[in-house]
């Protein structure tokens, strides 16, 4: 179940708390026969404790075993989701027993069962998938949940007069259908209860007020938003940032857009860069908190609740935070989208078109995968965000990593 760099110029994203060998840095360089000095090596020593200072803040004095947990349990939620088959366009079919999965506080995959519905050889398909994760029984299904959630859905895209809402998902925490209403009222809830859908799997929550994080003021220029990640289409070079951050079109210093989109499920933009300005996956420099300044080509595609991911934008910088919800559907800025990431990042006016990235993959690699986009963040919650999928960016505008 998919529920659940910024850069001015040409900067890429990536972070790394690898363990960092002083005594392999000192032994001689083969490319350019050079051994560092005591000097350097002392200076490697200090950059490497601000990194694990920095690590221990945001995530606490065992951040180590808890992104290894985190990442083992995102790897079990994908191995569980592989054995679900899929219908011929694609979309999973659930199991009627399934009620959803998460990652909770101590990083461990909780998996949901409807026991009721669970049969002895279900149970024994799935007992080696799911041994090593902490089982739960929720009242519904998940297929009942989506059945719900797709129907307000279809009202929310289509319609939303009688009723305003701002947003609809599948918590799976609550085994719950959340819909957020403009005017969260009893009478408005009974309008809705009457004339859209009347069901116990809904539950209703006040609207949160999502607004693109970007500065669009009069004549300003590109600077006021941040890129997120290069990408290739048909050969040619380009980046990527969000839709409201440029026209579909626009001639810009260091390219032009061809690709543009903000409805559905992306907000996001392909520039084209010229020739004189070629994008990259590395960093301008090296980041306070990490040795390693590149990202991978590799491309997030699952989200669960609980997901550890990390953002970093031209206003706010970089951010630690996880995954609330692996497909949101919201309003930013009066327009309606689907499918993106709810996760509680910090972000502010600049950090639009940065980049979010999976965070499990600082152990030890050394480069981070490309999770997503910045898109919005709520007025009333400074931790509240909202991410387009690059998986999606890169299926509609037929671009890819590189």
């Amino acid at each position: 179940m998919k529920k659940c760099l910024t850069i001015f110029s040409t900067m890429i994203l990536a972070i790394s708390i690898s363990t960092y060998d002083v005594q392999a840095k000192n032994s001689v360089n083969n490319n350019q026969n050079e051994i560092l000095t005591a000097d350097e090596i002392l200076q490697d020593k200090k950059m490497q404790k601000e990194i694990e200072d920095y690590l221990v803040k945001e995530l606490g004095e065992n951040y180590k075993l808890k992104l290894e947990k985190n990442e083992k349990s995102v790897k079990n939620a994908q191995n569980l989701e592989k054995e679900f088959v899929t219908d011929e366009k694609g979309s999973t079919i659930y199991p009627d027993y399934f009620g959803g999965m998460y990652i909770d506080k101590d990083d461990q995959l909780v998996v949901q069962i409807v026991k009721s519905k669970l049969s002895a050889s279900d149970t024994e398909k799935y007992s080696k998938l799911i041994n090593d994760a902490n089982k739960e029984y929720v009242q519904y299904s998940y297929r009942e949940l989506k059945d719900i959630h797709d129907k307000v859905l279809n009202y929310f895209l289509n319609d939303n007069k009688l009723v305003n809402i701002t947003g609809v998902s599948i918590d799976v925490l609550s085994n719950r259908v959340i819909v957020e209403l403009k005017e969260k009222s009893e009478d408005t809830i009974n309008v809705f209860r009457e004339n859209i859908i009347d069901s116990a799997l809904i539950e209703f929550e006040q609207g949160q007020n999502f607004e693109a994080v970007a500065n669009l003021n009069p004549g300003a220029s590109y600077g006021w938003c941040s890129f997120a990640y290069r990408a290739r289409l048909s050969g040619r070079n380009g980046i990527v940032t969000a839709a409201h951050c440029v026209n579909s079109g626009q001639s810009l210093s260091f390219g032009t857009v061809k690709k543009w989109q903000r409805s559905g499920s992306i907000d996001a933009a392909w520039i084209e860069t010229n020739s004189s300005n070629t994008p990259t996956n590395t960093l301008n420099s090296k980041p306070p908190f990490s040795n390693i300044t590149t990202i991978s080509t590799s491309v997030v595609t699952s989200f669960y609740p609980g997901q550890a991911v990390a953002k970093l934008g031209g206003a706010t910088g970089f951010t630690v935070g996880s995954v609330t919800n692996g497909s949101y559907s919201g309003t930013v800025d009066g327009i309606n989208h689907t499918n993106l990431v709810r996760a509680n990042l910090v972000a502010n006016h600049g950090d639009s078109g940065g980049i979010v990235i999976d965070q499990n993959a600082i152990l030890g690699n050394n480069s981070y995968a490309t999770a997503g986009v910045v898109t919005a963040k709520s007025n009333s919650n400074g931790t509240d965000m909202l991410f387009t999928k690059a998986s999606q960016v890169n299926s509609i505008f037929g671009i890819s990593r590189y």
